[in-house]
């Protein structure tokens, strides 16, 4: 699990490619709450598609990241269906000894 700026899909924001380049390799990426400012829908439209993302990480240095991530959207609605708010109410902890499916309690297993 990963978390990256809150800023990240704002219109003007200059250092998306910081918070996205961090992404490389996370199953899940989260991040807080969206402002009222704009979201820059062409980069929501590329990172939610699923596809191959380049990002500039240095001058005239590409690296391609592979994405799958309910903002402030101002278009025809197409891009917000790409956006589905998730409840996940498991927890997983150092100190569970085993995986309780009633409780949701789950051991959390670290592989690093």
């Amino acid at each position: 699990m990963w978390e990256i700026d809150r800023l990240t899909f704002e219109e003007d924001y200059k250092k998306s490619h910081k918070s996205l380049i961090s992404t490389k390799g996370k199953r899940i990426i989260y991040l807080g709450d969206l402002s009222e400012k704009n979201s820059n829908i062409e980069l929501l439209k590329e990172y939610s598609d699923g596809k191959n993302i380049e990002i500039e990480i240095m001058y005239g240095t590409i690296e391609k990241i592979c994405s799958n991530p309910t903002p402030n959207f101002e278009t025809d609605g197409g891009i917000a269906n790409k956006y589905k708010l998730l409840s996940f109410n498991s927890f997983f902890e150092v100190s569970n000894t085993y995986d309780d499916y009633e409780t949701l309690q789950f051991n959390q297993t670290v592989i690093f």
